[in-house]
């Protein structure tokens, strides 16, 4: 909460009188009890400020110093992400010395990096890379109606257990009902074949 310089002055003032922040915590509700009461930290800022530049009113932060850090801090997180592209923000932040939140803003801002999620792939073995090749030049072949009437299947597993969605179930009570849903530890599931047809779809189930 900001104070105004009549409020800092008194705050001052009785530190150096009673030199205990809860008896200038009690002073200050009684001189001012509309405003909220400052806590230990604001005290001993402005008691602080005081002392080191003779004012009571609010320093600003010196820019330049601020442009040198953000630089300097910027510099190293630039090699960093060239050596590590897969370093996390807070290993990134902890390593350089400064908060996550600079160290994002460096990123975005200064550097102008986007962090890409990973893909996940289906891993393709030695002997795949001709199969693939053999089906495409085959498939190519094929005269145009032969598409239609092309069978494409899956494998999938069926669970048993009916899925409860705890982001989106509600009950409104007024009080707490404490329901809940039990489920197995292990889910009983089943292994089947899914068959999808262009024109239709349906199932097979091999239990």
């Amino acid at each position: 909460m900001k104070f105004d310089i009549t409020q800092r002055v008194f705050l001052v003032k009785k530190i150096y009188e009673s030199s205990k922040i809860y008896l200038v915590q009690r002073a200050f509700r009684s001189q001012y009890p509309k405003d909220s009461t400052p806590s230990h930290k604001a005290i001993k800022n402005i008691v602080s400020n005081f002392e080191k530049y003779g004012s009571v009113a609010r320093v600003p932060p010196n820019k330049k110093i601020l442009d040198q850090k953000r630089e300097m801090a910027k510099n190293e997180v630039e090699k960093l992400v060239s050596d590590f592209p897969q370093l996390a923000i807070r290993k990134a932040a902890s390593a350089v010395g400064v908060s996550a939140t600079l160290v994002y803003h460096i990123l975005h801002d200064d550097l102008h990096l986007k962090p890409y999620k990973f893909h996940q792939w289906h891993k393709l073995e030695e002997g795949d890379y001709n199969k693939r090749l053999n089906f495409a030049t085959w498939s190519l072949n094929l005269p145009n109606p032969a598409l239609n009437h092309i069978i494409f299947s899956d494998e999938a597993y069926f669970y048993l257990t009916l899925p409860s969605n705890n982001q989106n179930n509600r009950q409104w009570s007024e009080s707490n009902p404490c329901l809940g849903v039990e489920t197995p530890l292990h889910d009983e599931n089943f292994f089947g074949l899914v068959w999808n047809f262009r024109q239709s779809s349906f199932w097979t189930i091999l239990l």
